[in-house]
């Protein structure tokens, strides 16, 4: 026969067990008739375990706009349950604040904050002071959820731009102190076109030297040359340059380093101060690698105008300059309007002669930069010559180079 000793506490283990089942089932009810998401059915699931503020938080969120005070009661007892619920806190201040009570509203965005130290109470925080106009407390807990946003940031972007208009202004009082928040900022501003801004942020974001952002660092080189801001496309360029992001040197012009690419040896980028290659129906371009190349072929449909490939070059005021290749043409007749541009903005500086040679000849095109230019574009393009056919053929380029052949006027 057992103790009495050894018994009791078996008992109690029995016991214990029964409760714990007992509340397993009712726990599983309870999750059954919370997942029917209507308002009966959570009340059924509460009735079965009370205790749960989360349950009181799923009541709240199902009760009709035209209930307010239930909500609100609802919200109040998940609150008492567990004040640490910072959903229920954030909940019960959005539902204040739509019935007028200001100071509890406030009150409870706070103490969601309080007992959460995460993203959305700041965030809910920063949308609370947005529609009060209280600029300080905005930026106070928008800078705050800034510094741990995750997903897409560009809401609080937004209300940023709202209040100030001002990107640069939005950009330090946010404090924008990651690359992923300070890259999602520069998305922000290219889509928005907000060019005059983006520079600013771009160089940031080159500072990270992430080989993730070059994408995104090269479309702003090309937004800004397309806004012509091409100084401040230069100096993004030469950054990434000097950070090895892209294969090329950092452009100097004073230096006489104007010119990128010029061998051909990597594929051009069709980006920032890289050779463009232009997609233009019935004509093509490829790299040849031995010698290092590019040939660019005509199917006779191409467009009668057209260009083919283009660079912008950072040129020296009221200077000559000269640019010398090698080149061979197959089926091309002289005349027929295959030709180097240069240009200023939309004005044509300079055009070359018509490029027809059966062997590899050498080529040269000069041109005269004006006052006050900084920048010009070298395009090879095609304009049919009149009384000749569309060209069907081929040009073959390689060893370019741009010098100045005269110092500045002065």
């Amino acid at each position: 026969m057992r103790s009495l000793t050894t018994a009791v506490p078996l008992a109690a283990l029995v016991a214990a067990l029964a409760v714990a089942a007992a509340w397993t089932v009712r726990a599983g009810w309870s999750d059954l008739r919370f997942q029917e998401q209507t308002v009966p059915a959570t009340e059924r699931a509460i009735a079965l375990t009370p205790g749960q503020a989360s349950g009181w938080v799923r009541l709240a969120l199902l009760i009709s706009d035209d209930d307010p005070a239930r909500a609100i009661e609802a919200l109040e007892t998940a609150v008492a349950l567990n004040p640490l619920d910072a959903q229920a806190w954030i909940e019960l201040g959005l539902r204040f604040e739509a019935g007028g009570k200001l100071a509890l509203a406030e009150q409870c965005l706070l103490r969601a904050a309080a007992a959460d130290t995460g993203y959305l109470p700041r965030w809910s925080l920063a949308n609370y002071y947005f529609r009060r106009n209280d600029a300080g407390n905005f930026w106070r807990w928008g800078r705050e959820a800034a510094a741990m946003a995750y997903g897409d940031p560009s809401p609080l972007f937004r209300l940023g731009w709202m209040l100030t208009g001002d990107g640069i202004k939005m950009e330090d009082r946010l404090g924008l102190d990651r690359p992923s928040l300070q890259a999602a900022y520069l998305r922000y501003l290219l889509d928005r076109r907000q060019i005059a801004f983006a520079a600013r942020s771009a160089l940031r974001l080159a500072a990270w030297n992430r080989p993730a952002d070059t994408p995104l660092l090269l479309e702003t080189c090309d937004r800004l040359l397309a806004d012509d801001r091409p100084e401040e496309a230069m100096q993004l360029w030469n950054r990434l340059s000097q950070s090895r992001r892209i294969p090329y040197s950092a452009l100097a012009p004073e230096a006489g380093v104007s010119l990128t690419n010029a061998s051909f040896a990597i594929a051009p980028l069709s980006r920032g101060f890289d050779w463009h290659v232009r997609p233009v129906p019935g004509a093509s371009a490829a790299l040849e690698e031995n010698p290092p190349a590019i040939r660019v072929s005509f199917s006779g449909r191409q467009p009668e105008s057209c260009e083919l490939l283009s660079q912008f070059l950072p040129v020296e005021a009221l200077s000559r300059y000269t640019l010398q290749f090698l080149y061979r043409t197959s089926g091309v007749a002289p005349g027929t309007g295959l030709r180097w541009f240069v240009l200023d903005g939309d004005a044509i500086l300079a055009r070359g002669d018509s490029l027809s040679a059966d062997r590899e000849s050498p080529g040269e095109f000069s041109f005269a930069t004006p006052a006050r230019c900084r920048f010009v574009r070298l395009v090879l393009g095609y304009e049919r010559a009149s009384g000749t056919t569309r060209i069907e053929g081929s040009v073959l380029l390689r060893g370019m180079k741009l010098t100045s052949t005269a110092a500045p006027t002065r």
